[in-house]
């Protein structure tokens, strides 16, 4: 599940149209079947593990739904799924949803269906790799649930068993879990290829907008450490705060509302300074 990395215009275009821009690490991020045809990616539906427990009227109407997507994603510029994705402008909203559903003459409801669920196989897919301003207003906990069994279902066996170990409630243990697959939907990342960076950069992005650490994220950072996918042994806190500071992590203390702005700063920290005095 690693993501495929590249960079070019399209990344500066999203920034400009206000969607969350890729972290220094990740310039632009892009998933494995970026560059796949339309037909492809719908042919390859049918190998996610839920599909067969699934009823074929279900399974069609997200077969719709996902061809419904790309074909809207289609009409726009850019080398991509991701490009398109990003230059859509779709992680600022659900406006996006009405886009795609125009044109059919279903009832709003059922309509709206069909893009969800067709949304949430090609999340599973990684034809896109979403912001997280997105994931969090997206709340479903059947593409969570289905995205445990796509993406490590063994490691996250074992973070069941560590959540159980340390005593966490049912609750806290889903918020926890949550907030890791969001951060792999993200980052098109594996559960055991995240990092101490892929979890400061979300924590980064929970204090630039709201200033709180997203819900779960000590909670996973704790979880990761417990079964050895995180070597350091600190908590999170101490994590954010130990050392010389990153040019993001330095950018992010100002909590700058403007992303273009916090990333202009980001890179001339990167490219023109090695020490930055505000």
């Amino acid at each position: 599940m690693t993501a495929a990395v590249t960079a070019g215009p399209e990344a500066v275009a999203c920034a400009e149209q206000g969607t969350e821009a890729a972290s220094p690490q990740h310039p632009q991020r892009a998933g494995p079947r970026d560059c796949h045809s339309a037909e492809a990616i719908v042919a390859s539906l049918s190998s996610l593990p839920a599909w067969s427990s699934r009823p074929a009227s279900r399974n069609a109407q997200r077969q719709r739904g996902a061809q419904r997507i790309l074909d809207w994603l289609s009409g726009l510029p850019g080398d991509g799924w991701q490009a398109r994705w990003l230059l859509s402008g779709a992680d600022d909203g659900t406006g996006w949803v009405e886009e795609v559903m125009a044109g059919n003459g279903r009832d709003p409801a059922v309509r709206r269906e069909v893009v969800t669920d067709g949304f949430a196989v090609l999340l599973l897919r990684q034809v896109v790799l979403p912001g997280y301003q997105l994931l969090h207003r997206y709340r479903t906990t059947s593409l969570f649930r289905d995205a445990r069994q796509v993406f490590s279902p063994g490691l996250f066996e074992r973070i069941g068993q560590a959540g159980r170990k340390t005593g966490h409630s049912p609750v806290q243990q889903a918020v926890a879990e949550g907030c890791l697959l969001k951060m792999m939907l993200h980052t098109g990342r594996d559960l055991g290829e995240l990092t101490e960076d892929d979890l400061l950069g979300y924590l980064g992005w929970g204090r630039r907008h709201g200033g709180d650490v997203p819900p779960g994220l000590h909670a996973a950072w704790d979880l990761l450490r417990d079964t050895g996918v995180l070597t350091t042994q600190l908590p999170l806190r101490r994590a954010a705060g130990r050392g010389q500071l990153t040019a993001s992590q330095l950018v992010d203390r100002y909590q700058l509302r403007c992303q273009p702005a916090r990333d202009a700063f980001v890179r001339y920290a990167l490219e023109g300074a090695t020490v930055i005095t505000f």
